[in-house]
C-alpha cells in the first residue's frame, strides 16, 4: 500500500523538478521544488488514477476510494477487494463528496 504513496511522491518531485530545471532553476532548492509543485495546483495520481488538489499551503486533498470485500466470482471460495464509491473533493465543499451509490 505504501508503495503507491512512494511512487506518486516520486512522480511528483520528478514533475517538479523538470519545471524547475526547464526555468533554469536549481532542483537542489527545495523552496522552488514546494512552490513549483504548489503552482502546479493539482495533478493525477497514476497509481491511484486519482485527482489531488493543493492548496497555496501545499496542503494536499485527493479523492478518497472505498474498498469493499466482496465474493471473487472468478475464484469460488476467494475474496477480493472492489471499488465501490470515490469521493471527490469539489471547490465548493470542505467534505468530500460520494460520487456513486455505495450496494450494502
Amino acid at each position: 500500500m505504501e508503495a503507491m504513496y512512494t511512487y506518486d511522491a516520486v512522480k511528483l518531485y520528478a514533475m517538479a523538478a523538470d519545471e524547475v530545471l526547464k526555468k533554469n532553476g536549481n532542483i537542489r532548492n527545495g523552496t522552488d521544488i514546494v512552490q513549483t509543485i504548489i503552482q502546479m495546483g493539482k495533478y493525477k495520481s497514476d497509481i491511484q488514477g486519482v485527482m489531488v488538489n493543493m492548496d497555496k499551503n501545499a496542503d494536499s486533498e485527493g479523492t478518497n476510494i472505498l474498498l469493499a470485500m466482496v465474493n471473487d466470482t472468478k475464484c469460488p471460495g476467494s475474496t477480493r477487494f472492489e471499488q465501490v464509491a470515490h469521493f471527490v473533493v469539489t471547490n465548493d465543499s470542505a467534505i468530500p463528496v460520494s460520487k456513486a451509490i455505495i450496494p450494502y
